[in-house]
């Protein structure tokens, strides 16, 4: 079974861009370097963050319930998905305050997060094949 029918119809069909590459790289490396310094770390959070994160970005986003988002999302406004960004953090901040939630949980959950997109922009760079941006000199 190849890559390229394991992943048809999760991912999209454009490259990912040099800008994703060079940030998924820069933030997997930090995220890495601070698991490995870490004395605890909740692998059953990075794993269950890494699960989710490929899940909801990979088959999710490519099924029926996430062409819809798309679809809907440019009739919300940057306004709406702003508002929406903020809603999410004071929710997190509200819990992070109000249930103790170990240090150690909440940095492999961050890192789960990270490592799940960098696997997609991996397999995405694969499937296509590039990376937009990238042209081959050939000689004349």
């Amino acid at each position: 079974m190849s890559l390229r029918s394991i992943v048809a119809g999760w991912l999209p069909e454009a490259p990912p861009t040099w800008d994703q590459v060079i940030v998924t790289a820069l933030a997997s490396v930090s995220t890495a370097l601070t698991i490995y310094e870490s004395d605890a770390v909740s692998w059953v959070a990075l794993g269950g963050a890494f699960a989710v994160t490929v899940a909801v970005a990979g088959p999710v986003a490519q099924s029926s319930v996430g062409r819809r988002l798309r679809q809907r999302a440019p009739r919300l406004g940057r306004r709406a998905v702003a508002a929406g960004i903020a809603l999410f953090a004071v929710g997190v901040w509200v819990t992070v305050r109000t249930i103790t939630v170990p240090a150690s949980v909440l940095t492999a959950l961050g890192t789960g997060i990270v490592f799940g997109v960098a696997v997609l922009v991996v397999f995405q760079a694969a499937y296509t094949g590039t990376i937009s941006g990238w042209s081959e000199r050939r000689p004349k």
